[in-house]
């Protein structure tokens, strides 16, 4: 375990956000290689009813990663501030809650699957295949969506190397899990999703012993715990704005997915593989921009004086926007360098050609703008970390509603290309407001603004000589 605010920030940064970065960029790899064995074994009509559910399953999936992502922030604060019995209330808490609501969630899709198919315009071909997919991954979303959360508690308490191994073993698993399950046994779809809820359930029971080790690190007398209303509702307080702007960012993916699963399996064939190549990038500056989270919550539970938090502040966004440059660039480079040989690898000898020259046109013509989504989820990581969920939904909510916008426009005259405009012109839309925000200050809390006196002119504030060796 290890406090973020402490030592050289650029090394701190780096040494901690490798290994995070590294498990990230494993997950989407494995990931990767699943829709490659769908494609290459299964051909366009299993990608295609992958696809035909990845908007509802992605929606399902952020309500709890988001959660996750907020109350980890809360648990970084109190480890910051050393209040470790309220650490594992916490994490207690939040693991019950977090099996509740998973039951709660998917017993309804299930049994009202057919519906929802009907409302995102599933063809009749592929719901077969469609609903075997969903099924299996639902019965397993509690672990599926513990390898997330368990990451980020991890995460929060300053461990980062962990969670790498556990990348590796989860990959390790379901790699061999799918080229048995579809290549030998011939289960199809089915194979792809079990392997994915197996591997899980192994991680989830990996996470559950390492944070009881982290438990009698940080309280080596067990002392015995009591449940506490007050502080169950602190942590909500992080956790639930943070879903709910997870939810309304993925609401944008909900409305538009009958328009999307209107263009056909051709077009949603290609959209599975482009969505996995963006995951694959969405991967490296996540990761790195939950330094910049956990290093935020951390300091501001410190002792710190209010121009000395502010200064830590403008470190941390300078330091996590170089880093987030340093680990998207190299794979963008090499995705627009390499774009054929690459996205060849998703598609069986034979597939529709306009399949595949959807996706390397994707790549290179809408695929560069995702440095401006580097730049959005930055900022998200930041305003999560300062407790500034009003500015995060906003922009979200704006970044949505521009992508349902334009691409309701342009969809029904582009096809799926119109969909990718929508998106790019979203993140775009948000960066500029981010940027507005930031500079007016308006993510500060309370007592981190400045204060000017009457009658005198402000000066400008210089940074604390005490943060010169940070």
């Amino acid at each position: 375990m290890k406090k973020l605010t402490e030592g050289n920030i650029y090394k701190t940064f780096i040494l901690f956000s490798i290994p995070m970065v590294l498990a990230g960029l494993l997950s989407q790899t494995y990931h990767l290689i699943d829709t490659m064995i769908a494609g290459q074994f299964l051909g366009e009509s299993g990608l295609a009813a992958i696809g035909a559910t990845s908007s509802l399953i992605t929606f399902i999936s952020i309500i709890f990663s988001g959660y996750g992502n907020g109350f980890s922030v809360y648990i970084a604060h109190l480890y910051g501030a050393g209040m470790i019995q309220k650490i594992k209330r916490g994490v207690i808490v939040h693991l019950l809650l977090h099996m509740v609501l998973c039951i709660l969630v998917v017993i309804p899709i299930i049994v009202f699957h057919d519906p929802l198919f009907d409302l995102f315009q599933v063809e009749e071909a592929l719901r077969h295949d469609a609903f075997l997919y969903l099924s299996i991954y639902l019965s397993g979303l509690c672990f599926i969506n513990f390898t997330t959360n368990g990451m980020l508690m991890l995460n929060a308490l300053g461990i980062s190397s962990y969670p790498f191994f556990m990348s590796v073993l989860s990959a390790v698993v379901n790699i061999t899990g799918n080229i048995v399950s579809v290549t030998v046994l011939h289960m199809g779809v089915a194979g792809i999703a079990l392997s994915t809820v197996l591997s899980a359930a192994l991680v989830t029971l990996c996470y559950v012993l390492r944070l009881r080790k982290c438990f009698r690190d940080l309280d080596p007398k067990g002392k015995k715990l009591h449940w506490s209303f007050r502080e169950t509702r602190q942590g909500a307080s992080y956790a639930l704005p943070t879903m709910l702007q997870q939810i309304s960012m993925y609401v944008a993916g909900l409305v538009l997915a009958p328009i999307l699963n209107a263009t056909g399996s051709t077009a949603l064939a290609s959209y599975v593989v482009t969505s996995q190549i963006l995951t694959l990038l969405g991967a490296m500056y996540q990761s790195a921009a939950r330094t910049v989270t956990n290093y935020t919550a951390q300091s501001l539970g410190e002792p710190h004086s209010a121009p000395e938090k502010r200064a830590i502040l403008r470190r941390g966004v300078r330091v996590g926007f170089l880093q987030g440059l340093l680990f998207t660039l190299p794979p963008l480079l090499i995705l627009l360098i390499f774009t054929r040989p690459l996205t060849s690898l998703f598609f069986a000898e034979g597939t529709a050609e306009e399949c595949v020259a959807l996706t390397i046109f994707f790549v290179r013509v809408f695929l560069p703008f995702v440095l401006f989504k580097m730049f959005d989820n930055l900022f998200h990581s930041f305003f999560r970390g300062v407790k500034a969920m009003r500015l995060v939904v906003l922009c979200t909510v704006w970044s949505s509603v521009v992508q349902i916008i334009v691409s309701w426009i342009c969809t029904a005259r582009f096809g799926i290309n119109g969909y990718y405009m929508g998106m790019v012109a979203s993140w775009i839309a948000e960066a500029a407001l981010i940027g507005v925000l930031y500079l007016s200050g308006a993510h500060l809390p309370p007592d981190l603004k400045k204060k000017k006196a009457k009658g005198k002119k402000p000066s400008r504030e210089t940074e604390p000589a005490s943060l010169s060796a940070r």
